[in-house]
């Protein structure tokens, strides 16, 4: 008994201390949810009846507010100058604590407490210790080939790119392509298979949570290894009522490749459940979350080195040798440890005080840690530098080589008064939404460079973008304006879209400032703006309420950037990809002439003249009626682009005949892709479908089962979780080829 203590003693649970000391507290929490069920029902009929009374006292309620809001004298409302600029590095973990206690959102974090000390004798029998993500969980490693490694060529000249948004910077995909060799992660499927001896319709996964590398041969493609991610569960303590264990789910969500190291993303969760032994159910009593990233020896395919970051991902770059990872970390108080951890390897490495940081202007909600990770991919020393920004979630994320662009909406609305003394409004008020920017220079160390506030929402990271030293914004909103009488707001008077281009650049001092700006002209009223790319000095921004306003803006002198055309059509374009520097292709959604949307289309747009741009010919139109699920439209990785052959390829789904056993049916689902060829010498029809695909699945969702195509040299590959399509441009004849060692669940 006395090992048995000891054991429990020295384990990493992340039980509260009170639960393993008493193990009626952990039963009691097993089974909480089923006593609330039965209150739930109770008192739903007396909620249902009382909404219309508490919907009136929310009324009553919020007139109070406005007429304090809208009658009183302006308050802190408005944004100082110099605040929008203010970056602190925090001091202490005191300071931490206290930021975390003031915020609005402290209640998004975890609720797990405490500290993990002496088990003491609880009568809880504990197998072994908590798994900490940087031990030696690694996923097994199935090989064709005995481990003898990869063999081939990886310095063939032509092969697939994933498509990004910046040059020279590439953007995480489940799919790398290097010389011979393509490294997938299949997306796993659910749907039916028909079972004739039952006469019914089983419910069954496709495919498996791998990375499948795949080798081109002369004739067709072989796996060649396959890299499989395995977890089980895990006991850490149980008495005769309830049983404490970990569930640990990995997930390979991204790949990238260098010419020395194959890098997977896993989103690696660890949950805590309490199993209520009587009922078989299970209750969560703490999760955590890491992103992990397995870096392997590209040649040998043997791992090098595993690097556990905390918090969930939500976007990485890969900059030369530096991989960086941008992520928000929620479990900032969790056995009060305000400092996270990373792990490389088995080995824990605290967070240091020195690289935290907090800007007031932000807001006062903080619901994360923003972590900002660099990971040097030197080939004798894998290195790891951080930064983190206490702030409220960002919503988007722009990286140059240079720097790492954070992009938070709506942190702060911003009052413009018609008197410059703030105190003495005459006419009107306008409030305006903002955005901030908080940009991180990444050309040495890791620094945080200064905050840029702008007017509006910015909706995609194609809406911002540096080129030789000005950073060019799109922002897209609506402003209210107040009239004032008496120095007093009257409430509710007027609100009206509005859509601006504004250039930033740094002054002698180093701080980011405005220097012009384009606010009047993109967009007609009511419209918002739906698309922005910039190529160079040319930006070309889309517009929609009901028909399409493509705004061409000549960008080549940033102190007085103009319009220089606009083209109206209907529909609009949701994504635009430059082709040929003098056009730009459009992929979006087909509409009636009262804005009604009917279809996708995709249109070739010729921008050569930027004093007249023009549509070039027809666009192709899909009724969606038959198609749907574009995945170009929100995704654009997954645009298949050989440019240097003209091509490009898309794939969409649509609805197969329905099939029935008895009284019941399951419906069909067709996956189509497509190869488009562009010939500008066709004005009428310049864009032309010259391949096409399909696939009939019973997968449940209406979704297609392709998930890339790329090419080696002059053949090309369509990926899914099963099959590989392989196409020669100089043949017709389309081969099918099956994964090898598949399984289904």
């Amino acid at each position: 008994m006395g090992d048995l203590n000891k054991k429990i003693k020295d384990s990493k649970s992340v039980i509260e201390q009170s639960g393993l000391n008493n193990p009626n507290e952990l039963y009691n929490k097993a089974i909480n949810c089923k006593k609330e069920n039965v209150f739930k029902f109770r008192y739903s009929m007396l909620l249902k009846y009382s909404f219309m009374l508490l919907l009136m006292a929310v009324v009553s309620v919020s007139s109070i507010v406005i007429y304090k809001s809208f009658y009183m004298e302006p308050g802190p409302t408005h944004i100082e100058e110099g605040d929008n600029k203010q970056i602190l590095n925090i001091k202490s973990v005191e300071e931490i604590k206290e930021l975390i206690d003031n915020s609005n959102s402290n209640s998004s974090s975890s609720s797990v407490k405490g500290d993990k000390g002496d088990a003491g004798s609880s009568g809880l029998a504990g197998e072994s210790s908590s798994i900490d993500p940087g031990m030696s969980v690694y996923p097994s490693i199935e090989f064709d080939k005995s481990g003898s490694g990869l063999t081939g060529d990886l310095n063939i000249d032509r092969f697939y790119e994933t498509n990004t948004q910046e040059e020279n910077v590439d953007e995480a995909d489940i799919v790398k392509v290097k010389g011979q060799y393509i490294y997938y992660i299949p997306a796993v499927h659910a749907g039916y298979v028909e079972n004739y001896e039952k006469n019914k319709f089983d419910f069954v996964s496709f495919g498996q949570y791998c990375v499948y590398i795949l080798k081109q041969t002369n004739d067709s493609i072989e796996v060649v290894e396959k890299i499989v991610l395995e977890y089980d569960d895990k006991l850490i303590a149980e008495n005769k009522d309830v049983k404490a264990y970990e569930r640990i789910t990995s997930t390979p969500n991204n790949l990238y490749c260098t010419d020395d190291f194959l890098i997977i993303e896993v989103g690696f969760t660890i949950t805590t459940l309490l199993l209520d032994i009587e009922t078989s159910k299970n209750t969560t009593f703490s999760t955590k979350n890491y992103t992990e990233f397995l870096i392997y020896d590209v040649n040998t395919c043997e791992l090098v080195k595993t690097i556990s970051l905390p918090g969930k991902c939500t976007g990485t770059r890969l900059v030369g040798d530096d991989l960086y990872v941008i992520g928000n970390y929620r479990e900032y108080n969790q056995n009060g440890e305000y400092l996270p951890k990373y792990y490389i390897n088995d080995m824990p490495v605290v967070a240091q005080l020195e690289n935290f940081y907090y800007c007031p202007s932000l807001g006062s909600s903080i619901d994360s840690y923003i972590n900002i990770y660099r990971i040097n991919l030197n080939k004798n020393n894998i290195e790891v530098e951080e930064l983190y920004f206490l702030a409220p979630t960002f919503n988007k994320i722009y990286v140059t080589s240079k720097a790492i662009y954070l992009i938070k909406n709506n942190s702060n609305t911003d009052v413009e008064y018609l008197d410059e003394n703030i105190n003495v409004p005459k006419n009107k008020v306008t409030v305006w939404p903002t955005s901030k920017i908080i940009v991180i220079n990444t050309e040495n160390e890791l620094k945080v460079e200064g905050c840029i506030k702008v007017r509006g929402k910015i909706n995609e990271s194609y809406w911002i973008s540096e080129h030789e030293g000005y950073l060019r914004v799109a922002t897209t909103g609506t402003n209210t304006v107040s009239k004032v009488l008496a120095g007093k707001y009257v409430y509710n008077q007027t609100s009206s879209k509005f859509n601006y281009l504004t250039i930033f650049t740094k002054n002698e001092a180093g701080e980011w400032e405005e220097i012009s700006s384009i606010t009047k002209g993109i967009g007609e009223i009511g419209e918002e703006i739906e698309s922005v790319r910039f190529n160079g000095n040319i930006a070309t921004i889309i517009t929609f309420k009901v028909t399409d306003p493509l705004y061409c803006i000549d960008l080549s002198d940033p102190y007085n950037p103009k319009i220089t055309s606009a083209l109206k059509i209907p529909g609009f374009s949701v994504y635009q990809h430059p082709y040929n520097d003098n056009y730009v292709i459009g992929f979006g959604y087909d509409t009636t002439d009262t804005g009604v949307i009917t279809g996708y289309k995709i249109a070739l747009f010729d921008i050569s003249n930027i004093e007249n741009i023009v549509q070039i010919g027809e666009p192709l139109i899909y009724s969606q009626q038959t198609y749907y699920d574009f995945d170009v439209l929100t995704n654009p990785k997954s645009l298949f682009l050989d440019l240097e052959n003209d091509i490009f390829g898309c794939d969409m789904a649509s609805y197969g005949q329905r099939f029935y056993i008895e009284t019941k049916h399951k419906q069909q689902y067709v996956s189509t892709y497509i190869l488009y060829k562009i010939d500008l010498n066709d004005k009428e029809k310049p864009i032309k479908e010259f391949k096409t695909i399909n696939r009939v699945d019973m997968i449940t969702g209406a979704h297609s089962v392709f998930d890339r195509m790329v090419f080696i040299g002059d053949k090309y590959y369509l990926l899914s979780f099963d099959k590989v399509y392989i196409y020669q441009l100089t043949e017709d004849e389309i081969i099918e080829v099956g994964i090898k060692e598949l399984t289904t669940k």
